[in-house]
């Protein structure tokens, strides 16, 4: 049998075009964070925790990812959060550290 890695913490990290993409990130936490411009690419988010984690541009996060996040560390605005498309492709703008009246901006 198997051990599991202890999960991550990057709890108050300063993360600038972070290439966390393939990542098993499962139950890190980025509490208090702030994330620039990170790649999620089929990054595992099952389990993690975003409590008053400050961040744009989350790049490849899809809305299936976000599902498996804490939903206890999220506001509400991400948690009834649908992707912005251009041309078809999906796009993340706006983040977690606006109020649930947030607002997407380009």
């Amino acid at each position: 049998m198997s051990r599991s890695s202890p999960p991550i913490c990057l709890r108050g990290s300063f993360l600038v075009e972070a290439d966390l993409g393939r990542s098993n990130l499962a139950h890190t936490s980025f509490a208090g964070a702030y994330i620039r411009n990170a790649n999620f690419t089929n990054a595992d988010l099952s389990g993690v925790d975003l409590t008053e984690a400050d961040w744009f541009n989350a790049l490849g996060l899809t809305q299936a990812q976000l599902t498996r996040v804490r939903h206890d560390t999220v506001m509400e605005c991400l948690r009834r959060w649908r992707p912005l498309t251009t041309a078809g492709n999906p796009v993340v703008l706006s983040t977690c550290q606006f109020s649930a009246e947030a607002h997407m901006t380009v």
